[in-house]
């Protein structure tokens, strides 16, 4: 569904497209898109309060989901051979086809339009993008990715992060709206932030003076961990309490069971957004909160209580 990109792919490969995209998550070129969160914060405010259709990429994706999940519930449907006979397989196929369409269709058009710039000489002013630095991405010995890496990328990045994110942003306000005491608080610093400026949007430098609404969302993904658990699979012996496991071992590490451990974190199941300041955590171990975190997730909590 979304092929070998970063999320599974693994050893040679995964080090590669880790070492090509790292750029793409550079604060400079994360900073011009607080415009577009921005932008994005009236459409969604329309869209909180209307039944507006789903678009079609995100109903396939919400279908491929649930099939997966159900597949993954038959063993007898583990085999390639056995499920794309049956009626849900085919339809994994459609809907794969249609959002690898998609993706290839995003692409297609951004490859146009930096040959045109190309072709025109112009200095391109405006900041580069994820996919411009899928596109043009280069390694050690000058080779890019190919055009199958750059789709299994972007195919990543738009299914689990629209996923994740959405995800995380609807447990955040779920937990504001649940615990109206902390909404206040937050609210009040998001005023006190806003209070000298001429405009309504916020800027980059804002996101540092959110103490407060970071606790909140970091104790909402806590309590909720949008990703409840990760795999993977050891490529070296490793010994634990004295048990020493070999390589090709696969491990399940449960982010859900972490977070709401009573001997890691005193009374779990309360939100309690006072768990992260920075006095709380000092004893804490550094692992001991492991969210699967977008920054998107933010900004739009920020535009939604302002």
């Amino acid at each position: 569904m979304v092929s070998e990109g970063l999320l599974i792919s693994d050893g040679d490969r995964w080090a590669r497209s880790r070492r090509l995209l790292t750029p793409a998550f550079h604060f400079e070129i994360l900073k011009p898109y607080v415009k577009v969160y921005n932008d994005c914060a009236s459409p969604f405010f329309v869209n909180l309060s209307s039944k507006r259709e789903s678009h079609p990429y995100v109903k396939a994706v919400n279908e491929l989901a649930q099939l997966w999940l159900e597949r993954a519930r038959s063993p007898w449907l583990h085999f390639d051979s056995v499920y794309y006979l049956t009626t849900n397989g085919r339809t994994f196929i459609k809907h794969c086809d249609y959002v690898h369409k998609v993706t290839e269709d995003i692409i297609d058009s951004r490859k146009n339009v930096l040959k045109q710039e190309q072709n025109m000489n112009i200095d391109r002013k405006r900041y580069l993008d994820f996919l411009d630095i899928l596109l043009s991405a280069k390694d050690e010995e000058g080779v890019g990715l190919t055009p199958l890496e750059i789709r299994n990328e972007a195919d990543t990045f738009l299914f689990e992060g629209h996923d994740t994110t959405s995800s995380g942003i609807s447990w955040a306000l779920y937990s504001l709206a649940e615990h109206r005491e902390y909404q206040k608080l937050a609210q009040k610093e998001l005023d006190s932030i806003m209070k000298d400026k001429n405009t309504d949007s916020f800027e980059w430098d804002d996101l540092s003076k959110m103490d407060y609404l970071g606790r909140c969302i970091k104790e909402a993904l806590r309590l909720h961990s949008p990703v409840p658990f990760i795999m993977r699979k050891i490529t070296k012996d490793v010994e634990i309490d004295g048990t020493t496991f070999p390589a090709g071992c696969r491990f399940t590490l449960h982010l859900y069971n972490l977070h709401h451990n009573p001997h890691v974190w005193e009374d779990p199941m309360e939100f309690n957004p006072d768990r992260f300041l920075p006095e709380n955590l000092k004893n804490k171990d550094s692992f001991a909160f492991t969210p699967f975190l977008l920054d998107q997730g933010i900004w739009f909590c920020v535009c939604i209580l302002s």
